[in-house]
C-alpha cells in the first residue's frame, strides 16, 4: 500500500462528516464517518470518508439523527482528484534477526 492523496476537485474546502463526544477515560473523542468506497476507489481502500456536499453542512450539524443520516453517502469519484505516490504507508519493522546488536 502506498500513500495516496485524495482531494475534492469541486470544492475549495471540503467537510468530512464526523462525530464527537466527551469521555471520562479519554477526554474528547472524535471519529470520522465512513461508507463503502465507490467502485473507482476500491483498489485504494474498501472504505471512504463521508465528504459532505456544501448544501448538506447545516443538515449534518443541526438536524436530528434520522435526517442527518440522509447525507451519509458516497461522494462521486468523478469529483475527486487522486494522487498516488510510491511512498509506503508505513515502514516495515525489521525482524529481530535483522536488528543490529546493542553494544
Amino acid at each position: 500500500m502506498t500513500r495516496t492523496w485524495i482531494s475534492v476537485a469541486d470544492q475549495p474546502v471540503a467537510a468530512w462528516a464526523g462525530l464527537w463526544r466527551p469521555t471520562v477515560e479519554w477526554g474528547n473523542a472524535y471519529t470520522g464517518v465512513m461508507v463503502d468506497a465507490t467502485k473507482e476507489l476500491w483498489d485504494i481502500h474498501d472504505r471512504m470518508p463521508v465528504i459532505l456536499h456544501p448544501d448538506a453542512h447545516e443538515t449534518w450539524l443541526r438536524a436530528d439523527a434520522k435526517e442527518a443520516m440522509n447525507v451519509v453517502t458516497q461522494y462521486p469519484a468523478a469529483k475527486l482528484t487522486v494522487e498516488r505516490t510510491n511512498d509506503p504507508w508505513f515502514a516495515r519493522k525489521p525482524k529481530a534477526t535483522e536488528r543490529l546488536p546493542l553494544i
